[in-house]
């Protein structure tokens, strides 16, 4: 039998924060690596510049705006492999990241809620908090996780471990942090438009299934009626039972019910994830232009075990671009497209 603690809702301590946090990070993150190597090429990939999968030809070579076509290219010249690039570090970065989230959440939240702050800007000031601190110190992972998913072939870092190496000779502690700040500023946006998307639809569907169950409680009233035994009046529904939904009911009337059950919760929180994803999608495109420029790769040493074409050092000292520099860029190169690249394979 389940215990009466468990029953109450047993809090959870810091371990088992970390614990449940690494392992729901760690499987989520397996699933969904194709769909980020995807689109992390297209995210990276100028609108208007041609993409080249293997040996440059115009068969090869085309503009990387459909998800589909870039699937097959990357699975004919590539393989299936090529999908999971960039996995390793990505797996060693969402374990610590969500581990940290979820404890710093933890921990944070019932603390606010000691000095009255109310939800959900408890839980709110508590994300932003968790995701700033889980972002600055898992960001080099997550550079390490786009350099690799993005390049082809192998044509610039033989593995994790080269990667890690030709940046810290070539761009020293810094370059592990190249667009940080872009990524430390979308926390803000990303934990309340998040929260607060997920309260409104959350509001809005407790709201209709209460009308609704309101509308089955009021015809299973009517469907009734009147017989006599022992000299007794008393009241015989023949209507149809009330449904599962209806949790409560006092003086004939639905209470409405305060919290999602958990596959309400899964649909809800997986549509404010999408909502948040697709606003903030313009963030992600600067960051991972900031990550990959080829000023970058000035002074690395080519991997000359490629099975494609290598990237040849430009050997030009050019500082790389700023933040602004490089929205700038984007915006008068590309339009405003090139802020929601990779939309469908986000989605």
């Amino acid at each position: 039998m389940e215990s009466q603690d468990t029953k109450a809702g047993r809090k959870l301590n810091t371990w088992q924060d970390l614990s449940a946090g690494g392992i729901a990070g760690l499987v989520a993150r397996m699933c969904i690596a194709p769909l980020d190597v995807l689109k992390i090429r297209m995210q990276v990939q100028p609108a208007r510049e041609l993409y080249t999968v293997g040996a440059k030809s115009a068969k090869n070579t085309f503009r990387a705006d459909s998800t589909a076509r870039l699937f097959r290219q990357i699975v004919q010249h590539e393989g299936f492999y090529a999908f999971w690039q960039g996995n390793i570090p990505a797996l060693c970065m969402v374990v610590p990241f969500s581990s940290i989230q979820f404890a710093v959440v933890g921990q944070v939240r019932p603390w606010l809620a000691e000095r009255s702050i109310v939800e959900p800007y408890s839980t709110v000031v508590s994300s932003i908090f968790a995701g700033t601190l889980a972002s600055g110190l898992t960001y080099p992972l997550d550079l390490l996780r786009t350099r690799l998913a993005a390049q082809k072939n192998k044509e610039v870092y033989a593995g994790v471990i080269d990667a890690a190496v030709q940046i810290a000779k070539t761009q020293g502690f810094r370059g592990f942090y190249a667009g940080v700040g872009i990524s430390v500023v979308e926390v803000v946006p990303y934990a309340v438009i998040g929260f607060t998307s997920f309260d409104v639809i959350k509001a809005w569907w407790l709201d209709r299934v209460a009308a609704r169950d309101a509308s089955l409680v009021e015809q299973n009233n009517m469907n009734t009626v009147h017989a006599t035994g022992n000299g007794e009046e008393k009241a015989v529904p023949i209507g149809q039972p009330m449904t599962s939904f209806v949790d409560e009911q006092k003086a004939g009337k639905v209470v409405r019910r305060k919290e999602l059950h958990p596959m309400e919760g899964f649909f809800i929180g997986a549509i404010s994830g999408l909502i948040v994803k697709v606003i903030l999608l313009p963030f992600d495109n600067i960051k991972l232009r900031l990550q990959v420029q080829k000023r970058f790769f000035e002074h690395t040493t080519p991997n000359q075990d490629a099975a494609g074409p290598v990237l040849r050092s430009a050997r030009v000292e050019k500082p790389p671009l700023s933040a602004w520099q490089m929205i700038t860029k984007m915006w008068v190169k590309e339009g405003l497209r090139a802020f929601y690249r990779g939309v469908v394979p986000t989605m």
